[in-house]
């Protein structure tokens, strides 16, 4: 019956997605992203962030098991992975005057920013969102402070 009105599985997802993400719409980084403090922008974008995750994450959870099997759904979710992407690359910003990030401190913010992250802290080890915040923040900071290369033993 929903055939219908949709000529295809495509039509179909993607008005579903566009409906869904019009009642949920991601944060805006430009509410942190002016924040001069990098510490305290951190932590404002990540409770932005978990604050979604915690209103969307039973849709998030059905979409990322889905995703490797339905192709469709996987192209209507890349504008999803490009926004954290984007968050993860600008949330650097003001750490160091002249030095670029190192790849650890980008893999600490992108691993903070993850929605697998969230779901472990609180589902699995029964923090709730303050501590997870608390615990990735502190990852974030010992990450600033890693030397730009670090060897391996």
């Amino acid at each position: 019956m929903v055939y219908r009105h949709f000529p295809d599985q495509h039509a179909l997802l993607t008005a579903c997605t566009g409906h869904y993400l019009t009642q949920h719409p991601p944060p805006n980084p430009a509410t942190w992203m002016e924040i001069a403090d990098p510490l305290r922008r951190v932590r404002t974008a990540l409770g932005a962030v978990y604050a979604f995750y915690r209103q969307t994450q039973g849709m998030l959870a059905r979409a990322k098991q889905e995703t490797p099997v339905n192709p469709i759904l996987a192209k209507l979710m890349t504008p999803f992975a490009a926004f954290s992407v984007k968050i993860r690359d600008n949330l650097p910003n003001g750490w160091s005057d002249d030095t670029p990030p190192s790849p650890v401190f980008v893999a600490a913010i992108g691993h903070a920013l993850a929605f697998s992250t969230l779901r472990s802290l609180t589902n699995d080890q029964g923090l709730d969102d303050d501590q997870a915040i608390l615990l990735m923040v502190s990852l974030i900071l010992s990450a600033a402070r890693e030397p730009a290369s670090v060897t391996r033993q």
